[in-house]
């Protein structure tokens, strides 16, 4: 999905940008253009938005050349262009940018402007995932438990400890649950560590998982007292999960 800038501004700030577009800077076209992509403190052009994304791509900007391939994609302010999305997805994801790695696994997998292509696809997965985009560590995971057995479940492990070492939440109650099928002490251990810091997150399912491991005492002396407190913290943030969506 295409990326919002790192912030907003008005119309004062509008003009700032397009004093340090025409002194070079490739941030100001970058955000320009998202402006005018979403109608942001701007009548919403595509044309120009087109226009400032690819001004701030030729200057080398990342986020610009990922947004300006789903603009290519969807032919949006000018013609439905494949080829050219996966050029620009190319260039960020050579220099890093895991969206676009994220984007060309869909490229490999659907087969936009190109014959589908599973092993490439997956070969930019493993890449999205190594560079830390947990989206993908996730997807590998579970594609190692579909295949099964002890390997299976090595690699899913694996990814999840990724993704989960690099702070995200999800990663974090899929290692938790993934260690608690196994018997070993240790796992379990490793697993409520897991779902509390997912906890500590908001995760509202680690918070249940724990209420669930101190219920029935799994790995640890049953504690009805521990079950009830996680049980609160649950409904609590569900809760808040409600409220925010009604909110919004």
């Amino acid at each position: 999905m295409p990326v919002r800038p790192d912030f907003r501004d008005d119309d004062a700030g509008i003009a700032w940008y397009r004093k340090a577009l025409e002194a070079g800077s490739s941030a100001a076209p970058a955000n320009l253009g998202y402006l005018y992509q979403n109608g942001d403190g701007v009548i919403r052009n595509l044309e120009k938005a087109r226009s400032y994304l690819a001004l701030a791509a030729s200057r080398g900007n990342l986020g610009a050349m990922h947004n300006l391939g789903w603009m290519e994609r969807n032919g949006q302010g000018g013609p439905h262009n494949d080829a050219a999305a996966r050029e620009w997805w190319e260039k960020a994801a050579a220099k890093g940018y895991t969206l676009s790695m994220a984007s060309l696994v869909r490229v490999y997998q659907e087969g936009w402007g190109v014959a589908a292509d599973p092993q490439r696809a997956r070969e930019w997965m493993i890449k999205a995932a190594r560079a830390g985009y947990a989206p993908s560590a996730l997807q590998l995971g579970l594609s190692a438990l579909a295949v099964g057995g002890s390997k299976g479940f090595a690699e899913a492990r694996s990814w999840y400890l990724l993704a989960a070492q690099n702070g995200d939440e999800e990663a974090m109650v899929a290692l938790g649950k993934l260690l608690l099928s196994e018997d070993r002490s240790v796992d379990q251990a490793d697993a409520r560590r897991w779902l509390e810091n997912a906890a500590d997150k908001g995760s509202t399912e680690a918070m249940l998982e724990l209420a669930r491991i101190y219920r029935q005492g799994t790995g640890v002396r049953p504690d009805e007292t521990l079950a009830r407190a996680w049980q609160v913290k649950a409904d609590r943030s569900d809760t808040r999960m409600r409220f925010r969506r009604k909110e919004g």
